[in-house]
């Protein structure tokens, strides 16, 4: 003990004289002159440096005394003091890489003008933690460890209810009044309308009118029907009210992170299945995309719970008429959703195959006295979707269609640009390139472990084929066609992880578990402050997207364009589903001024971000329509301009 003390007192000491220099050389914010000249709030800190110092220095001094070295050993040895020092690590990490990224404060801070505040938190932090350790051997974190796995193997569902109200309030403050550009919703909200007024004809011939008129087909005819009849109880309830209609993603990803717990705890501890759906309830990535009302997060319920169906209708041979009927609906909704939902079908098959041949393989007896029972999924399944194909109008792409356009360079352009937007899930992250890279191959390490389990090769199965058709598709949609696979790499990255952490437990348990405790905490800090950053900017903007359909200058223009324009009109727009959305006029897309003579008036976006997306028609070429006298500007905001179109043909 006195040994550690004296060691403790030398090391403080020139941590001391180490920051006094620091602190004289080191430039102030507003000056680069070196030496005494200093802005007041760096005054300030160097202050309160040189005081905590001084403080710790007199602490040390007193642990010469016996009842001195009692009194410290008894808090250091406490779990209570143990964990607030990691959270304080925590924190004190959060300022230090502020400042090494280059702004804390609204003013630029470079690393030579660190503040030595920040430094010397944390070097005395990182004493503290080590001190810990070795004058306890490493009890205090084991201790902590089985206080927090008792407390949550007897207390796992108060656990879960914090989780999920933690991340309803995040999401509260989080959803906005708008939308962006995109004008998937549109499509989606159309057809919701069209079941509920039943004008599905007229939606269909409007959305045919769009694609044949337009530059390029601009969307399928129809979407899948199960995402619109999924919006249909929030419509009645919430009219077109679009902060009410972002709902549908937070009931339906509330539900998908109770069974993406479920499905995950039939691999892994409770501790990490809590540290799973932490992950999922509180990840930037996911918390933002709900303020957009497509089909992403509703199919990634749906997704999720046909593959913990498949799992419990694999292992559970007791209960399997029940859980047929079930995962045939679940995969019929799935792919009632999305297409890709078809995949899960494939899975089921796979694993259905394999465990009828694995039998046979080992020489054992194959039971098939309920052997139609392996048939119930496909007979339900086959059974709703006759059913939606009579009621329904359906005119979707197929699988075949997809992949006939798939070519070498567009599956090597797709694999390095899904491979680049996994990476984007830990953005938020200190170092998210690194962090992504280090997950490689800690997935192969889980899928090494799982390697002898059917429902885990299930799981792959499915993933496999779903990153093929996207990969073979000719478009990107960024991370959004990932997400339902996103829970089982998750997955597997945790399963690797649980194998090393129990590879190197054996003898360095304490180490581990305070190294594990720290990057844990670290981690979903950073996902936290990065969630409150974007509520409160959210709050302080009034729920209020500047961009978008829904921005006040948007809204003035819908507004002119129905008060305006007569019923058959035909706008020319670069989004035609939300004009036709939010206007009740067909729309159309052109590019070219040729194409505006099929259209009675032209809306075009001013901003710098529309000028040369492609999306519109580029500005050389509206000069001369409207040199030609071929335009009329009846409108214009700071933001969009309206044409009425006043000519039969263009020529150049």
């Amino acid at each position: 003990m006195k040994y550690s003390m004296r060691y403790l007192f030398i090391i403080n000491i020139l941590t001391t004289f180490g920051i006094l220099i620091w602190i004289l050389l080191t430039p102030s914010l507003s000056s680069e002159i070196v030496l005494l000249t200093y802005s007041k709030n760096r005054l300030l800190m160097n202050t309160i440096a040189i005081m905590v110092l001084l403080l710790l220095l007199i602490c040390l001094w007193t642990l010469r005394f016996q009842k001195a070295q009692e009194f410290f050993k008894k808090v250091f040895s406490s779990k209570l003091f143990a964990s607030f020092f990691l959270f304080l690590m925590v924190i004190i990490l959060q300022s230090f890489v502020f400042f090494l990224g280059g702004s804390f404060g609204g003013k630029t801070i470079y690393f030579e003008k660190l503040s030595p505040l920040i430094i010397l938190f944390f070097l005395l932090s990182v004493e503290v933690l080590f001190y810990l350790y070795s004058s306890t051997n490493g009890e205090i974190f084991r201790s902590l460890s089985m206080s927090l796995m008792y407390l949550i193997n007897r207390k796992t569902y108060l656990f879960i209810i914090l989780i999920l109200f933690t991340y309803l309030t995040i999401v509260f403050f989080s959803l906005t009044k708008g939308h962006n550009w995109g004008d998937d919703f549109a499509q989606y909200l159309l057809q919701s309308n069209s079941l509920l007024t039943g004008t599905v004809d007229n939606y269909i011939q409007g959305t045919i009118f769009t694609n044949i008129n337009s530059s390029f087909k601009h969307s399928p005819t129809t979407v899948p029907w199960g995402f619109p009849i999924a919006l249909l109880p929030f419509i009645k309830a919430f009219n077109q009210n679009i902060l009410g209609l972002k709902l549908v993603n937070v009931v339906a990803y509330s539900a998908f992170l109770l069974i993406l717990y479920k499905w995950s705890s039939k691999r892994l501890s409770k501790l990490a299945s809590l540290l799973i759906f932490s992950f999922f309830a509180i990840s930037p990535t996911f918390i933002q995309f709900h303020n957009q009302v497509i089909t992403d997060l509703f199919f990634l319920l749906c997704s999720t719970m046909s593959i913990l169906l498949i799992d419990i209708y694999i292992s559970r041979p007791d209960k399997k008429k029940l859980h047929g009927i079930l995962l045939g609906l679940s995969i019929f909704y799935a792919s009632f959703t999305r297409m890709s939902g078809y995949f899960l079908l494939a899975a089921l098959f796979f694993a259905q195959t394999v465990s009828l041949i694995l039998p046979i393989f080992h020489k054992k007896k194959v039971e098939f006295a309920q052997f139609y029972i392996i048939f119930f999924p496909y007979l339900v399944f086959a059974f709703c979707f006759i059913v939606q194909s009579l009621v329904l109008n359906n005119f979707q792409e197929t699988v075949k269609s997809v992949i006939d356009l798939a070519s070498i360079e567009t599956v090597v352009r797709n694999i390095n640009y899904y491979f680049r937007q996994l990476s984007s899930l830990y953005s938020d992250l200190f170092f998210p390139t690194l962090t992504y890279l280090l997950t490689l191959p800690l997935i192969v390490i889980g899928i090494i472990v799982k390697r002898k389990s059917l429902t885990s090769w299930t799981v792959l199965v499915y993933a496999i084929l779903t990153l093929c058709l996207y990969i073979s598709f000719p478009g990107t949609n960024g991370l959004r066609y990932l997400f339902p696979i996103i829970p089982i790499y998750i997955v597997y990255v945790v399963l690797g992880i649980s194998s090393v952490i129990a590879f190197f437990t054996a003898n360095r348990a304490g180490i581990v578990t305070a190294c594990l405790a720290f990057l844990c905490i670290t981690f979903f800090t950073q996902y936290a402050i990065a969630d409150v950053k974007y509520a409160i900017q959210n709050i302080n903007a009034d729920r209020i997207e500047l961009s978008g359909p829904y921005s006040p200058k948007s809204i003035e223009m819908f507004d002119y364009i129905r008060n305006n324009t007569s019923s058959d009109s035909v706008i020319v727009f670069f989004r035609p589903r939300a004009m036709r959305y939010f206007t009740n006029r067909n729309s159309i897309f052109s590019d070219n001024c040729e194409g505006l003579e099929k259209g009675n008036y032209l809306v075009r976006m001013k901003a710098e971000e529309f000028r040369d997306n492609g999306l519109q028609i580029n500005m050389t070429e509206l000069n001369h329509c409207i040199g030609a006298q071929k335009l009329n500007l009846k409108y214009e905001n700071d933001e969009i301009a309206i044409y009425k179109i006043i000519m039969t043909n263009i020529s150049k």
